[in-house]
């Protein structure tokens, strides 16, 4: 029957520590106290016993020593006890005041051995709650024992103050990242179910920060918070990118002179392929940096097998990719019109399709550096560009011998237009090569498509390059002739 009282007791204990969450070193700390009252207990029943039980005992020296105070404490037990447990404690804990001591010999052997048993069962819970005491905050106990590491390195390899107040000053500053990942085997040693719902409940609050995943939902997010990871960095430190989100934690940090604050986020367009679509503008840290990193194969890996999940992302792509090749193709041409290397109106197809594909190769100086010698003049043009002179506008003068400086000046607009609109004729006739020379034109169809979405936004943007253009020369035509 007292086996399933032993079973019984201990199926209550894990639950009050599953409700409750008890500390099982205060626990352990608790047994051991209950130990050591128990012992004491049973030591003054004994103790008390063995001087009731002789005329002449301990209690017969006591009463005699202290004058005759306890002269008829043998008919109360409870005092009785109350002076046993008194020995007993002051015997456990080796005190020892010898105020009470054996008077014969049987209690000389008694003493004997509860000193003895006293003295195993107290050093054995001394030992028990040091550990206890040595384990209670193992992070601190490990925080403590890498910065004696620090400090024993620093010293043997001779570094300088200053270094080893900011390597000291990083340990301290980084402490709650480190504790974090000290956690993460913890954290895996759940199911996959309980761990994102653990993400979650730590990084949803974060993951609401980026435009795009606030549509996501599921176990695709759960997939996602998952995989974020936490990386601490110090002042005047440059963030690496490599295609990766960051949300900032904890710190300040500039980025294209703007001061980023708790809850930023910069890298969102890691989605995108082309690196030139990509904005990796440096992020410095200006203070201790905590910040929160999502990397593109993380995001990859979290959704692939979510369908929908995966046609949202490369909606994303999709979306940011136009946004960003328009803007940089309007820049092209604008730079062309204002340089007046190609006019509004001798924009075509092919030279359209010529500086989306430069622009997104990165190759801008192709289109706004065309090579030019110095003292090339019209008439050395090739047929093909001089072909390509009565097309131009009014603004530009042709040629003439008695002109001076401005003939120089319109003959090398007329070389970079000629330059431009060959170099557009050369790109399209390769293009159409190699789609001809190719197995199968359906593998260069996602390319057509993306070129002609880019070709419809800058049929929208042509009329606003015309009045730039127009505006420019207005300028120079009202400015004052010195």
């Amino acid at each position: 029957a007292r086996l399933p009282r032993v079973v019984l007791r201990q199926a209550v204990s894990r639950r009050c520590q599953i409700y409750f969450g008890f500390s099982f070193a205060a626990l352990e700390v608790l047994k051991y106290i209950l130990v050591a009252g128990l012992a004491c207990h049973w030591m003054a029943c004994v103790w008390g016993g063995m001087g009731l039980a002789y005329e002449n005992s301990w209690l017969t020296e006591l009463s005699r020593l202290e004058g005759g105070a306890f002269t008829d404490i043998r008919d109360n037990e409870s005092e009785v006890y109350s002076i046993g447990l008194y020995w007993a404690i002051m015997t456990l804990t080796t005190v020892g005041y010898g105020d009470i001591s054996p008077t014969n010999l049987t209690e000389f052997r008694v003493c004997s051995l509860c000193m003895a048993l006293s003295a195993a069962v107290w050093a054995f819970i001394i030992g028990e709650v040091c550990r206890i005491a040595a384990s209670v905050d193992p992070h601190n106990a490990r925080f403590m024992h890498t910065m004696d590491d620090l400090n024993g390195l620093m010293r043997s390899r001779g570094m300088p103050h200053a270094m080893r107040m900011q390597m000291r000053t990083y340990l301290y500053e980084a402490r709650e990242v480190a504790q974090q990942r000290a956690q993460i085997p913890v954290v895996e040693q759940m199911s996959p179910m309980l761990q994102g719902q653990m993400a979650m409940q730590l990084h949803k609050a974060w993951l609401e920060k980026v435009w795009y995943l606030v549509a996501i939902e599921g176990q695709a997010l759960v997939n996602i918070a998952r995989r974020l990871q936490t990386d601490f960095f110090a002042p005047n430190e440059e963030v690496p990118f490599n295609r990766t989100l960051f949300i900032l934690r904890r710190g300040i940090c500039v980025r294209r002179s703007k001061i980023l604050l708790k809850g930023d986020i910069w890298g969102e367009d890691m989605v995108l392929n082309n690196k030139v679509l990509r904005d990796e503008s440096p992020v410095k840290a200006i203070s201790y940096l905590e910040v929160i990193m999502l990397h593109n194969i993380d995001l990859i890996q979290a959704v692939k097998a979510f369908p929908e999940v995966c046609g949202q992302i490369l909606r994303v792509k999709v979306k940011l990719a136009v946004m960003r090749a328009v803007l940089l193709v309007a820049r092209a041409m604008k730079e062309l019109a204002f340089m007046e290397a190609i006019s509004t109106s001798e924009i075509t197809q092919d030279l359209e399709h010529y500086v989306v594909e430069q622009v997104l190769a990165g190759n801008m100086q192709a289109i706004m550096q065309a090579p030019l010698q110095p003292g090339q003049s019209c008439e050395k043009l090739p047929s093909e560009q001089q072909e390509q002179r009565p097309q131009q506008t009014n603004s530009v003068k042709p040629c003439s011998s008695k002109e001076g400086p401005t003939e120089s000046h319109s003959s090398r607009f007329v070389v970079r237009r000629s330059e431009v609109l060959m170099m557009a004729r050369n790109s399209k006739d390769r293009e159409r090569n190699r789609l001809t020379a190719s197995d199968s034109a359906e593998q260069h169809e996602g390319v057509r498509n993306d070129l002609q979405a880019v070709h419809n936004a800058i049929q929208m943007l042509s009329s606003q390059i015309d009045e730039l253009r127009h505006e420019k020369r207005t300028m120079h035509a009202i400015r004052p002739h010195r």
